[in-house]
C-alpha cells in the first residue's frame, strides 16, 4: 500500500525522475500544470499514452494517470482488478490533495488521519523543487516529530506559486 507516502503530479519524465529520487511513492502523469489549466479556464484531460510510457521508462514507482469518460477501457488497471477480486474487498486509502505546499501542510493532513498527500506539479515552479519535495516527504514520514518538522521547515526559499484569488 501507499500509506504514509507522497504522490507527486509531474508533466514530464525528468520531473518524475526527480520525484522518485526524492522518495515519493508514486507519480501522477499530467499533460500540463493544473494551475495553468485552471488559469486558462480549461479542464484537465487524459494524458497522452506516450507521456505515460516515457515516464514509466525512467521510474520504478507507480505511474498514475487520469482517465476521462470514454477512456475507461484503455486505462483499466486489469492486474489491480484481479487482485481486488482475489481479496474479495477493495482497500481504501485516503490521500489529501490541493494546497499541500509546505511541511506544515503535510504534517497537518497526516495528523488529521490521512494516509498520505498529493503534491501538485506547481512545486516545480519553486526555485528548488527537489529540496521542497524532500522536506514534504520527510514531513509525511515524521509527522509526529515536532523537532524534525521544525528543522525541515527552515530555509525553504520562495513559496510555491499559488492562485491569485483577486483574479477571479
Amino acid at each position: 500500500m501507499l500509506r504514509e507516502g507522497v504522490i507527486m503530479d509531474v508533466v514530464n519524465a525528468e520531473q518524475a525522475r526527480i520525484t522518485e529520487e526524492s522518495g515519493a511513492v508514486a507519480v501522477m502523469a499530467l499533460e500540463c500544470v493544473t494551475a495553468d489549466i485552471r488559469a486558462e479556464g480549461g479542464v484537465a484531460r487524459m494524458s497522452d499514452p506516450g507521456l505515460i510510457k516515457e515516464i514509466k521508462k525512467v521510474v520504478t514507482i507507480p505511474v498514475m494517470a487520469k482517465a476521462r469518460i470514454g477512456h475507461f477501457s484503455i486505462c483499466a488497471p486489469l492486474e489491480l482488478v484481479k487482485v481486488t477480486k482475489q481479496l474479495e474487498h477493495l482497500p481504501v486509502i485516503d490521500f489529501a490533495a490541493r494546497g499541500v505546499a509546505t511541511p506544515a501542510d503535510a504534517t497537518l493532513m497526516m495528523q488529521m488521519g490521512c494516509d498520505g498527500v498529493f503534491v501538485g506539479s506547481d512545486i516545480f515552479k519553486s526555485a528548488v523543487p527537489a529540496a521542497r519535495e524532500r522536506v514534504i516527504l520527510k514531513a509525511v514520514t515524521h509527522y509526529n516529530d515536532s523537532q524534525i518538522i521544525a528543522e525541515v521547515s527552515c530555509n525553504l526559499g520562495d513559496s510555491m506559486a499559488g492562485l491569485n484569488l483577486s483574479d477571479k
